[in-house]
């Protein structure tokens, strides 16, 4: 704003409130002659006339004063927002630029560190020395992991992600899910798995994003549930927008507290004072399964209580190609 542009809007401001001040001044002399001799005040309609000339030349001089001065400012104000705007989703492209060409980078020595330590591991045979490859092997596909959940992230906060949709079984992608899980969760938990007949044999949908959701759900479970049960079912129904599968990870850990509750889906968001503290994580997994749930026009809602384990219930909208007679269509 330029001095020339302040003082118009000086002068104006100070001609509306000479005005003003003049009719308010009227307005209070009428009243006072009123409330002391009972009768309206007697004047001349010239007089009455030059008031309001006076107050309406008065105003429209300060208006038409300010009026551009006015419209400069909200077009200055408009200018600066846009390229604020601008600037920022040029900030937010080349975050997302860098942690892709960054991860990309990371995961060609680690590819690396990996396969090489999965071929010592096949030839090694001293005990001792497997078990320290196993634990590189292990830092390493955790490291991967933690890799992948950044890119994921960084797609989704750019509006880069984007969800495929290709035929697949739902019965294939459960089976995954348990071939992978059923070794590596504790002997003192029982993995159970249930699929609900209707669910069609094919389906059209983005099955990577919806098997990592269920990996992410199983791998919370797994991480603290020591002992009891950790049960995943799969259903689904035929809605307005497509056919809806339908997901539980059901489980008997700790639990957690109404007001973890309500944070668990933030971004890197632990487990409070009710976990071991040997579980550890990035704190992503959730977050990015209720990004992909949303993406694919669904969510996940989680139920828990304190002692009483917890239980993570998701649902994306898929399509089937030909409905099945035994589908119902939800209401």
């Amino acid at each position: 704003m330029t001095p020339r542009h302040v003082l118009f809007l000086v002068f104006a401001i100070i001609v509306m409130v000479f005005t003003l001040t003049v009719l308010w001044e009227f307005a209070v002399e009428s009243m006072v002659h009123m409330f002391l001799t009972g009768e309206a005040e007697t004047q001349s309609a010239g007089e009455a006339w030059e008031y309001v000339i006076t107050s309406i030349v008065a105003v429209t001089i300060a208006m038409l004063l300010a009026s551009p001065l006015v419209l400069r400012l909200i077009k200055e104000r408009d200018e600066s927002i846009e390229a604020k705007f601008a600037q920022a989703l040029q900030i937010e492209q080349e975050k997302s630029n860098f942690v892709d060409s960054l991860s990309h980078e990371m995961r060609t020595p680690l590819n690396g560190i990996l396969g090489f330590s999965d071929l010592m591991i096949r030839q090694e045979t001293d005990p001792t020395k497997k078990s320290r490859l196993n634990l590189i092997r292990h830092s390493g596909q955790t490291l991967l992991s933690l890799i992948n959940d950044l890119l994921d992230l960084s797609k989704i906060e750019s509006g880069n992600f984007r969800i495929e949709s290709e035929e697949f079984s739902p019965h294939e992608l459960l089976a995954r899910v348990e071939a992978f899980w059923s070794t590596l969760i504790s002997e003192n938990v029982t993995f159970q798995v249930e699929l609900d007949p209707s669910v069609p044999e094919r389906i059209q949908g983005d099955a990577v994003r919806i098997e990592q959701i269920l990996q992410n759900l199983v791998s919370n479970a797994a991480k603290f549930t020591e002992c009891g049960h950790i049960r995943i079912s799969l259903c689904g129904e035929l809605g307005h927008s497509g056919y809806i599968l339908k997901g539980r990870v059901e489980d008997t850990g700790p639990g957690m507290t109404e007001a973890f509750m309500d944070k668990i889906f933030d971004r890197f968001t632990q487990q409070d004072e009710t976990s071991q503290s040997n579980h550890v994580g990035s704190g992503l997994g959730l977050a990015i399964s209720k990004s992909l749930a949303n993406l694919m026009d669904g969510d996940i809602t989680v139920d828990s209580a304190l002692g009483r384990g917890s239980t993570f219930s998701f649902s994306v909208v898929t399509q089937i190609k030909a409905q099945s007679p035994d589908i119902q269509l939800s209401a």
